[in-house]
């Protein structure tokens, strides 16, 4: 089972990576998705230990110095996601 969680401050991404995810593939559990990190969206993280955890860069730097388990990153370019939002 991966584990997933999502950060990121447009809710009608995170609900469409929720989806997404859900379609996909049932060995996919999504932990939560959140528009910023909290006090407790760090304690839950920390708690339940995501393999996955996605969100844009800025907000990786501030999960390093808060997560105390390794996980995998998957950085959102704020760039290139309004280029293929605006193609679909």
């Amino acid at each position: 089972m991966v584990k997933l969680f999502i950060f990121y401050d447009d809710p009608e991404f995170n609900s469409h990576i929720f989806k997404l995810f859900a379609n996909l593939n049932n060995n996919v559990k999504i932990l939560g998705t959140e528009s910023k990190i909290t006090k407790s969206t760090t304690t839950i993280c920390n708690l339940y230990k995501p393999n996955v955890i996605i969100s844009k860069k800025s907000y990786h730097k501030i999960l390093k110095k808060y997560l105390a388990f390794n996980y995998i990153p998957v950085i959102i370019e704020e760039d290139i996601l309004a280029k293929k939002i605006n193609r679909i």
